[in-house]
């Protein structure tokens, strides 16, 4: 699965009307969590990353990782046969 795929999937969960002048994106917020999640990085070290706070962090990997889960018989897949 691609980031581009990913983003379609999450986007209507993560979708946002806000004025704020710097509003994490769509594709930023699960970016942000597969980097927390592949790397095991500390909040604070992804928060400087993406130039947020460390609260801004935990809340984007709680919604996203939230949102993962609930599509998880979609983007899950074991293989069923040998050759797969």
């Amino acid at each position: 699965m691609t980031l581009d795929k990913l983003v379609q999937l999450v986007e209507p969960t993560l979708q946002r009307r806000t004025r704020r002048n710097r509003a994490l994106t769509v594709r930023q917020q699960p970016l942000m969590t597969l980097r927390f999640i592949a790397f095991g990085a500390f909040l604070q070290v992804i928060g400087d990353t993406f130039g947020v706070d460390v609260a801004k962090v935990s809340r984007v990997v709680t919604v996203v990782t939230d949102c993962l889960f609930r599509l998880k018989d979609v983007v899950i897949r074991f293989p069923m046969f040998d050759d797969e």
